[in-house]
């Protein structure tokens, strides 16, 4: 079992990270993990290379031999002084006049040879000072002053014979704090937090390294007890967890920490860094603020992440992709009102569920291709339908967050109205609350130009995000869709069924068609019925089906 820490207590047992574990790419054999560009270490090399040809000892012989060839040309010279003097007075006893003149040119060469050889001292310092601020560079990251990923490994290299513990981190959700700082401040924030980190690992006899942009390494050398470096884990989280004060404001931020100890969870230093960097991609998977320690487990979990995205990019194309369409029912009369598209992916004769890999293309972006490939096949099927039947039918398509703020969408979906001729009306858009979280304004005028190619908008889960109703006054929508955990418990709790009343008013009131989600049974419909409910869909009135099957349900409901 994967070992699962939260800076604020420790998370329910229940919660694990197969769903959204990210998946990390397999290392080279050529090339470790974190290993620095191939251009940094060649300068790096050279700087050490030159660093051990004028190292601490070579230095002292360097300034020694400087020092010896000053102190020796000055003695020379002062005996050559002497002997002349010698030699003049016995040759001349009036010689003090060219005494006096040959004296004076010695001492001017004496000085000469002084300033001479301070002058090669000062360049020859002024040199070493030099390398050594290059050799620091190549091993330090310039903003916060840490080791970088080249003295990481080198560290973890040093250490690969005894016992050691790796802690990999990332600074979560950095980048929205970023944009709304700016660069310098996002700067002084960080040097800020790598300072923090830096003393807390200290405290417990470790080194902090950044990686890079909001990764930081930690390693332990000795920490051969699981309570050792727990404590070290809460001290670097409860640093991370003190406001910082920044432009007069105070900000708050929280780490994901993976971590993975030698020898007993990897078998060499690139194994255990695969092994850590899996542990954090779990601590992240769980929203942040989060320390996993790393299992058996989590690696067959990156296995089969990598193993779905690389069947997943040929999904499509291999024809493994289909629509399943789920009915929706008026209950004012029990007719038919219309489907919802739910994708389905069948690869081997195994059929994978798409909350394992919706939320993997949601990550790696294929969500793009696949929500395309979606709307246009919904759209062709609602056009059939239309035709073959003359029956007002609307076909709902979930659209993902990272859908709707590609650039391209709403290019793409005039573009797959105008191919697949389908009426826009015929058609209903549906986006969660979670889409108002960000650029509320943006999403507000994207919706407002979608309505007017003629599509219905719908809000899908309502009730489980976090936007303002003052949104959901301005939003050009024409249905909510109450999630299903309120329908759940509507007919034994009165509280749910509170919630769920009051939603079908805040609906009614601001002229929207109001849906319930997840109905399975008699007393829920009986339920939604006398709470003026508008629609629902649910197993009690029909399962997702393939089109022929909905085809037939059409023809008996329509």
């Amino acid at each position: 079992m994967n070992e699962v820490t939260h800076a604020r207590g420790n998370l329910p047992p229940d919660r694990t990270p197969e769903a959204t574990v990210e998946a990390v790419p397999v290392a080279s054999p050529v090339t470790p993990p974190f290993a620095a560009p191939a251009k940094a270490r060649h300068l790096g090399d050279r700087f050490s290379l030159e660093a051990r040809l004028f190292g601490r000892y070579d230095r002292a012989i360097v300034y020694a031999v400087l020092i010896g060839l000053v102190l020796s040309g000055a003695l020379l010279l002062l005996r050559l002084e002497m002997e002349a003097r010698e030699l003049l007075l016995a040759a001349d006893g009036d010689a003090g006049e060219r005494l006096t003149s040959i004296t004076r040119q010695f001492h001017v060469y004496i000085v000469g040879t002084f300033l001479t050889g301070l002058f090669m001292l000062h360049h020859v310092r002024a040199r070493f000072r030099l390398e050594d601020k290059l050799v620091h560079q190549a091993d330090h990251d310039p903003l916060t002053g840490l080791p970088n990923r080249r003295s990481f490994d080198a560290a973890i290299q040093a250490a690969r014979h005894g016992s050691y513990s790796v802690v990999l981190a990332s600074i979560d959700r950095f980048e929205r704090v970023a944009a709304e700082l700016g660069l310098a401040s996002a700067d002084r924030l960080m040097a800020m937090c790598a300072e923090r980190i830096a003393h807390a690992s200290r405290l417990h006899r470790g080194r902090a390294f950044r990686l890079d942009g909001v990764k930081l390494g930690m390693l332990f050398i000795g920490k051969g007890t699981h309570h050792d470096l727990t404590a070290a884990i809460f001290a670097v989280q409860a640093a991370m967890a003190e406001p910082f004060v920044l432009n007069r404001r105070e900000v708050f931020l929280s780490m994901s920490l993976g971590t993975a100890e030698a020898p007993a969870d990897a078998g060499g230093p690139g194994e255990l860094l695969r092994n850590a960097s899996t542990a954090l991609q779990a601590a992240q998977a769980y929203g942040g603020d989060t320390h996993v320690r790393y299992s058996p487990d989590l690696q067959s979990i990156r296995s089969e992440k990598l193993w779905m995205e690389a069947a997943l990019n040929r999904a499509i194309e291999r024809g493994e992709m289909t629509l399943h369409y789920q009915p929706q029912q008026r209950l004012r009369d029990g007719k038919l009102a219309g489907f919802e598209a739910l994708l389905r992916w069948q690869h081997d004769g195994r059929s994978i569920s798409p909350s394992d890999f919706i939320p993997l293309a949601e990550e790696s972006g294929q969500i793009i291709a696949l929500g395309d490939w979606v709307l246009r096949e919904a759209c062709t099927q609602a056009h059939l339908w239309r035709q073959k039947f003359r029956c007002p039918i609307v076909v709902a398509i979930n659209i993902s967050p990272r859908q709707f703020q590609h650039p391209g969408f709403f290019a793409g979906v005039r573009r797959i109205l105008d191919e697949t001729g389908v009426a826009p009306t015929d058609i209903e858009l549906e986006i969660t609350e979670g889409m108002m979280l960000e650029r509320a304004d943006k999403v507000i005028a994207l919706l407002n130009e979608l309505r007017g190619l003629g599509l219905r908008i719908a809000i899908d889960d309502f009730g489980t995000g976090y936007s303002s109703l003052s949104y959901l006054t301005r939003l050009p929508i024409d249905r909510l869709k109450i999630d299903r955990a309120f329908i759940q418990g509507i007919a034994h709790d009165p509280r749910n069924a509170s919630v769920v009343q009051a939603a079908i008013s805040l609906g009614h009131n601001l002229g929207l068609t109001v849906l319930a989600e997840g109905v399975e049974t008699c007393a829920q419909r009986d339920w939604l019925t006398a709470l003026n409910c508008d629609e629902m869909q649910g197993f009690v009135y029909g399962r997702p089906v393939p089109a022929a099957t909905a085809e037939s349900f059409l023809r008996n409901h329509c």
